[in-house]
Order: structure tokens, then sequence, then C-alpha cells
């Protein structure tokens, strides 16, 4: 059920954020090319989940990758 309901939240932003491609919008993606051609708010859009899937993977990593490294030197410790 939560599911359902973040991705109604996320179909909402992304709606109201395409709205705003009518309005001046500046370029964030320096690769999108010119800002003048079409699908700048989309290549926006892009480049903010692009990021927010690296931090949740920086996040995920320094919260969980050190635990589990530090429980498998434990057990070599253990059994050794």
């Amino acid at each position: 059920m939560v599911n359902f309901i973040a991705q109604g939240m996320a179909i909402g932003i992304y709606g109201k954020m395409t709205d705003l491609s009518r309005s001046a919008i500046p370029a964030w993606n320096p690769l999108f090319g010119s800002p003048a051609t079409q699908g700048l708010i989309f290549s926006n859009i892009w480049l903010v989940l692009a990021v927010l899937q690296v931090a949740s993977l920086g996040l995920f990593y320094f919260v969980f990758g050190r635990r589990c490294r530090a429980e498998s030197s434990e057990t070599w410790l253990i059994t050794a």
C-alpha cells in the first residue's frame, strides 16, 4: 500500500514539474545540449533521479556495508 501511495506522489510531482516547462527553467544537466530544444525539463528530472539513486546507494553502503564487513571479520576471527 505504501508503494502505491509513493508512486502516486511521485507522479504528482513529475506532473507539476512538466507543467513548469512552460516557464523559464534553467538547464541543470550540462550534457543536455542547447537549452532552447525540447525536453529540457525531462533532462532535469532524470538528472535529479540519477543523483538521488547515487545518494541512496552511498547511504546504503555506509549504513549496511560497513556492518556486514565487520560481522564477516568477526566470524573469521571466531572460526580461526
